[in-house]
């Protein structure tokens, strides 16, 4: 009796430790298309048939993935007005991991702002690349220029040093663009392993992952004087790198005190879904 007891709670054990790796009801399943034609990342939905849309009901958000053997990406169409009401303040973060991953891993938080022509002009030359005064002056046409921008994050959404860059790897990247009140949101995540960049799912083509998506709650009002540091990639490539080994992007998002930058509360919004990644044609 005793060893039949022992061996139901050893059965329990096992059960719970495999438990993690299976999706839960409240995951959503999509199956991911395989992308014969790289997406532009542009922010538009043009480039994706509405049969690849699934519906997040409680958000209204269409919602869609593609893949090759390199990235996911990832389609988002915001329907409600209110399910947008956070991300410009926080962003929006996508954690992804294969499915039989028992813990939540590093993601991408994907963020824009809004620079002035001058503003812009610094990010510019700051990454490396000068410009004319010609150059310039055409810039200070348009007196706001959007940009964005994505970093990589640990497991609590705090961000991690981007990384030497890797030909064989494609960084985060993300566009969005609205109209009326519809916003599309296009992202790119690279399925590499997280030792060739710091966001990479660890995935290949046919695996299964689990893909979360959260925005909102608490967040920390951005320095708009500092929005001219460069971004990771730009960082990255142009070594702009201080003694502590620290990216002026990470300085950009890290280095503000509470007097300096006062808390902001946001509604928070959080979904997930299971995804199969496509295998090659």
């Amino acid at each position: 009796m005793r060893k039949r007891r022992l061996l139901a709670g050893f059965v329990g054990f096992v059960v719970a430790l495999l438990l993690p790796a299976v999706a839960s009801p409240q995951d959503t399943a999509i199956n991911s298309r395989w992308a014969s034609a790289l997406p532009s990342v542009d922010g538009q939905a043009g480039e994706w048939p509405p049969e690849t849309l699934s519906l997040q009901k409680k958000l209204k958000i269409d919602l869609a993935f593609k893949n090759d053997d390199r990235n996911l990406f990832i389609l988002m169409v915001f329907k409600n007005p209110k399910s947008l009401s956070s991300i410009d303040a926080t962003g929006i973060t996508i954690f992804c991991a294969p499915l039989v991953a028992r813990q939540r891993t590093n993601g991408v938080l994907f963020i824009g702002k809004t620079l002035t022509a001058d503003e812009y002009i610094t990010r510019i030359e700051s990454s490396g690349t000068p410009l004319t005064e010609k150059e310039k002056e055409v810039l200070r046409i348009r007196q706001q220029h959007p940009v964005f921008d994505a970093y990589a994050v640990d497991e609590q959404g705090k961000t991690v040093a981007p990384g030497a860059p890797r030909s064989d790897v494609d960084p985060p990247a993300f566009k969005a663009a609205w109209r009326g009140e519809i916003a599309t949101f296009e992202f790119r995540v690279p399925l590499a392993p997280p030792f060739a960049h710091p966001a990479g799912i660890g995935a290949v083509p046919g695996d299964m992952i689990r893909v979360s998506f959260e925005w909102g709650g608490k967040s920390t009002k951005l320095d708009k004087a500092k929005a001219n540091w460069p971004t990771p990639a730009a960082a990255a490539s142009s070594g702009a790198y201080n003694e502590n080994d620290e990216s002026r992007a990470q300085v950009f998002l890290m280095g503000f005190d509470a007097m300096s930058s006062p808390s902001i509360s946001t509604k928070k919004h959080a979904f997930r879904a299971v995804v199969k990644l496509a295998q090659g044609r």
